[in-house]
């Protein structure tokens, strides 16, 4: 197994303490089971539109020496990802006219965001995928959650979109659901792990999300790290 990724078994019992702060702060994650016993947890909140500027988290910003392409960003050719490379030409094709990661300017606009947490066989790490809806019920568009993005990561968004943020099948619901790719998130838990000498396994999933929520308007309160 590689270093910073987990197991299904420690990703299970990590979701059961996870939800059970969530449970004593009224953050409103919880779990569920899946196929083959295994289990997910999930979250749907409001959230005010335009995302905080400066995208951070309620717990830490990401890690200073981590480029946020390690964060999240999967190469075209990663044989997990389907359809990454027609997406990749997609965006080259419009790539004069392209303004898609334009951030969105509508004041005090309510979207509501469905998260699903799930756990990767394949990377053997934890994946977040999700769903926006405006006020009226209607999914946004990719294009339009690619705006929504904080300013402070539009320059990166407007050059990775596809292997950042795209939008994939629900593993378990069969239905479209935007996904943060996994492919380095192996690497990020295990670059902070090393360099926290008092790291605790039980944090791993705040301290994931408190890394890449922000890009997705998830925060995360202290009270996961500090409850544990």
């Amino acid at each position: 197994m590689a270093a910073g990724s987990i197991t299904q078994g420690e990703f299970s019992r990590i979701v059961e303490t996870f939800v059970d702060i969530s449970n004593k702060i009224d953050d409103k994650w919880h779990m569920e089971s899946g196929i083959n016993n295994t289990v997910f947890m999930h979250k749907k909140c409001n959230v005010i539109s335009p995302s905080d500027a400066s995208g951070s988290s309620e717990i830490s910003n990401p890690p200073k020496n981590v480029p946020l392409e390690r964060l999240t960003k999967c190469s075209a050719s990663d044989p997990h990802e389907q359809n990454m490379e027609t997406l990749v030409e997609m965006e080259i094709a419009d790539e004069q006219s392209d303004s898609s990661c334009m951030p969105l300017h509508r004041e005090n606009e309510t979207y509501t965001y469905e998260y699903h947490v799930l756990y990767s066989e394949s990377y053997q790490v934890p994946v977040l995928y999700f769903n926006v809806f405006k006020k009226d019920g209607k999914l946004l568009s990719l294009e339009d959650v690619w705006k929504l993005c904080p300013v402070s990561y539009q320059k990166y968004m407007n050059e990775n979109k596809w292997a950042t943020l795209s939008q994939q099948e629900h593993p378990l619901l069969g239905r479209p659901y935007f996904q943060l790719h996994p492919c380095h998130t192996s690497d990020l838990m295990s670059q902070i792990m090393t360099n926290t000498k008092t790291y605790n396994i039980k944090n791993y999933l705040a301290t994931w999300l408190s890394t890449v929520g922000p890009l997705v308007g998830l925060s995360i309160s202290p009270a996961y790290i500090t409850d544990v």
